[in-house]
């Protein structure tokens, strides 16, 4: 048996919200089912952080944080090409993709005045090339008052970059910013809890209430129980992500409900709406 469906399945979520360990968690699973996939090296893609802190000998991830009024449609470009390579590449599951780069990060960067209105729409009309295999050309002629509708149908059957699933991993912000100091990343030390948040709202718009096109059915997992739980909500996923199960059209939740979640004290909930911020650092 197939530890994961034939297709792609992309694992989103907030910086810190876990995804890390949920692909170590089915990268070990799949080393003991000695699947050819994981030979080729073509099973489970990590986001290529490496390749952004190191473009020709710079670390463009750096300069991002250090000054993003500067490099953010430097940093978002590369992105988008990195990301597509991986999305070529038809791994069984990687990390993020050129989705959530487009619906939650550009956005983000737009929202918070980092990116201009022509730099957030040229790196807007490439995102909808890229996706649509240039059948963002059949936009052209539609009437200004259909564009929308037509648009959001288009996007969320793409045609250039095919998913078969979403796991979007659910964490509340101050989860994740204790995450992210444990894991001390050197360029995310003066992250913000406003930007986590934005980042929460942007995820939430997305995936939960539509707001961006969905280009696949969600598996939503809750990721605020304690990091020992996390193994036990990734055994309960794991027959929608085998294909085992069927995911609805609208967001499948899963959570541990048990005496293992934590409260931590934090009153921060899980919000679709969408916080104008500024990114402190």
């Amino acid at each position: 048996m197939h530890i994961l469906r034939r297709g792609t399945i992309c694992v989103e979520g907030n910086i810190g919200c876990g995804k890390t360990t949920f692909l170590d968690f089915f990268r070990q699973k799949f080393q003991t089912t000695g699947e050819e996939e994981l030979i080729q090296g073509q099973s489970i893609i990590a986001e290529p952080v490496e390749k952004w802190r190191n473009v020709e000998g710079e670390n463009l991830f750096h300069y991002l944080y250090k000054d993003p009024a500067r490099y953010s449609l430097a940093f978002q470009t590369y992105v988008q090409l990195t990301m597509m390579k991986l999305h070529m590449a038809r791994p069984r599951m990687m990390e993020r993709s050129i989705y959530s780069a487009r619906y939650c990060f550009v956005e983000n960067l737009f929202q918070l005045n980092y990116l201009s209105r022509l730099e957030y729409v040229i790196l807007d009309k490439w995102f909808k090339h890229l996706v649509l295999s240039g059948r963002d050309e059949d936009l052209l002629d539609v009437p200004k008052d259909e564009l929308k509708e037509k648009e959001y149908a288009l996007l969320s059957k793409p045609t250039g970059v095919n998913l078969d699933m979403i796991v979007y991993l659910r964490c509340k912000p101050q989860k994740v910013m204790d995450r992210i100091k444990v894991r001390s990343r050197k360029e995310e030390k003066d992250i913000s809890i406003e930007y986590i948040q934005s980042l929460h709202d942007l995820h939430e718009n997305w995936l939960m209430s539509g707001k961006f096109p969905v280009p696949a059915p969600v598996l939503v997992l809750d990721t605020n129980c304690k990091q020992s739980s996390l193994t036990k909500l990734y055994e309960k996923a794991a027959p929608y992500l085998r294909g085992e199960k069927k995911l609805s059209n609208s967001p499948t939740e899963i959570s541990i409900n048990d005496d293992e979640n934590e409260d931590n004290g934090d009153n921060q909930t899980m919000t679709n709406g969408f916080h104008q911020t500024t990114f402190k650092l």
